[in-house]
């Protein structure tokens, strides 16, 4: 099999998977949570880093042994060749419909939240044609975008959150456990799947410059990501309560436009570049990804070539999903 050659220390690491998983945060995926756990979805991320932790632990425990070895190669150790491409274009298609759907869903709030007199058709060529040339340059590249804005990026979500915070209703939050403990513990396994980016991580393991540098910056990523994710919801829960929240498809630009901050006005045009290098980083690093694991497969050295066709054939296949959204949309409102 075919050994990366650009790899990523642990700073580029971190900030890749916090980025890339964070993003999640900004979409309809706390809707799902506050849902099902009502006004103790806040406390969803400490178990679902419970969850996570032991398949985590457990893959730590056999990379370990492959510490120099590509993701297609000790994986043929432990399955066998068959079994291994089988294995890997599941992982593929996993990958390629999550792109999809994630840039669908981005296309979806770029032009519904921010640019309502836009066809959705041009923003989401542009995203993807971005995201096409982010992707070509390499894991190095995009690691190394991703560090040096990763400050930027944290900073304004968080400052987006603590003025929600801030601005919201405390009472909300009551009853603190929402629907009773055994019942955030089974909400919060049963939605755990919604955090597979960290364990598909593990695929990206050869473009870590070291195994112990993948360890800590994994750990890292985790700790930071739950002190985000607990913050956001809770913050989600002040602003709208968790009635009203189940009912935003995206509460992360609502909560937005619902802030401010002494005279100004139309805050959310602030936040808003800062939130769009999020969905760039995340798809670009999926569609290297996807390259890379369907490089492996086909024993395609380089693999990067693809990237562009793989962006043009899931624009088209994109598309097709926004437009039936569109149409259900607008039955809907009829």
């Amino acid at each position: 099999m075919l050994e990366p050659e650009g790899k990523v220390g642990i700073r580029e690491f971190v900030a890749l998977a916090v980025i890339m998983t964070g993003a999640k945060i900004t979409d309809d995926t706390p809707v799902i949570f506050i849902t099902g756990l009502d006004t103790a979805a806040w406390m969803s991320p400490f178990f679902l880093s419970l969850f996570i932790g032991l398949p985590t632990l457990m893959m730590f425990k056999v990379q370990s042994k492959f510490d120099t070895t590509s993701f297609a190669e000790y994986m043929n150790q432990l399955f066998g060749k068959v079994l291994t491409v089988i294995i890997l274009l599941f992982i593929w298609v996993v990958f390629s419909y999550t792109i999809v759907l994630d840039s669908a869903k981005y296309t979806d709030i770029i032009s519904t939240m921010y640019f309502p007199e836009t066809a959705p058709l041009w923003i989401y060529v542009v995203l993807m044609g971005v995201c096409a040339y982010v992707g070509k340059k390499g894991i190095e590249n995009i690691g190394s975008i991703s560090w040096v804005l990763f400050p930027i990026i944290n900073a304004a979500f968080l400052i987006a959150l603590v003025l929600g915070i801030m601005q919201g209703t405390s009472e909300f939050l009551f009853p603190i456990f929402g629907s009773g403990e055994i019942e955030i513990i089974k909400e919060s396994f049963l939605r755990g799947s919604v955090q597979f980016d960290l364990l598909l991580l593990f695929v990206v393991i050869p473009f870590v410059s070291s195994l112990k540098s993948f360890k800590k910056g994994t750990l890292i990523a985790v700790s930071i990501l739950i002190v985000e994710i607990t913050f956001a919801f809770i913050a989600f829960i002040v602003i709208f309560d968790f009635e009203t929240a189940k009912l935003i498809s995206y509460p992360y630009h609502e909560l937005l436009r619902f802030i401010h901050f002494g005279s100004l006005e139309n805050i959310e045009t602030i936040f808003f570049p800062f939130w769009l290098v999020v969905p760039f980083i995340r798809i670009s690093v999926y569609l290297f990804i996807s390259a890379y694991i369907f490089g492996q497969i086909f024993n395609i050295k380089h693999f990067e070539y693809l990237i562009p066709i793989f962006a043009y054939i899931i624009i088209f296949i994109g598309l097709i999903q926004i437009i039936l959204h569109l149409r259900c949309t607008t039955s809907a409102i009829n």
